[in-house]
């Protein structure tokens, strides 16, 4: 009887490291990185502007047995351009890496999510977001005052800054340029580090949620930690 006890239970102990073994590659995930290059060109009775900014996205891809999930992880700030002497416009930053996918379907098409992740680092064309695909736009009436943030019209940036101010381009390219570095910090001092608290602090309330309640520190920088 001891000798069974004995062998069912190192069957038991060996199903439990096979088992193991198994879980930890079902459930492994692969990172692919990449640093991409968001540039808003912007025509004003002065003449165009521009404003870029460089981020780095990690894509964290899981198998399929968990449902192929992704998580990203963007270091980086947001996108600024000065529309006007001392009024400016800001790209928030995303955290996905869908924006590629979803105007390339054709690229990519017949591919897992995992697969497809790994070919963005190879895209050498720049995508020109238009429509539903563009960003969303703000800007600061104060940029000392972080409840003084509104959303802006991609199609109508005249009512913010002034006629004859137009959105002429939002481009997105794959680059090998340095993550861009201190421009935001520059403007909106008050941005603090990790936990990235909301720009008006939470206070409970489900409906009419001020935009400033909704957005983060986090939507402007992004720092490794």
């Amino acid at each position: 009887m001891g000798k069974i006890i004995a062998a069912l239970a190192l069957l038991a102990v060996l199903g439990a490291f096979l088992w193991g073994v198994y879980f930890y590659n079902a459930h492994k995930f692969t990172n692919t990185s990449w640093r991409e290059k968001l540039t808003l060109t912007i025509e004003t009775p002065a003449g165009e502007v521009t404003g870029a900014a460089v981020v780095e996205v990690t894509a964290r891809c899981g198998k399929p047995m968990i449902g192929n999930e992704v998580f990203y992880r963007v270091i980086g700030e947001a996108t600024v351009v000065e529309v006007t002497p001392g009024r400016y416009l800001f790209v928030p930053l995303y955290k996905s890496g869908d924006r590629f996918y979803l105007l390339a379907q054709d690229r990519f098409k017949g591919l897992r999510r995992c697969d497809w992740l790994k070919l963005i680092p190879k895209q050498t064309d720049t995508i020109t977001l238009i429509g539903t695909y563009r960003p969303r736009l703000l800007t600061f009436n104060d940029l000392n005052d972080t409840t003084s943030v509104k959303l802006v019209d991609p199609d109508d940036l005249a009512t913010t800054f002034g006629a004859g101010v137009r959105l002429k381009s939002v481009e997105l390219a794959i680059t090998t340029e340095p993550v861009t570095d201190g421009k935001v910090q520059a403007l909106l001092g008050w941005l603090g580090p990790y936990p990235e608290p909301a720009l008006l602090r939470e206070d409970g309330r489900t409906s009419d949620i001020p935009l400033a309640m909704q957005l983060h520190h986090g939507d402007f920088i992004q720092k490794p930690h």
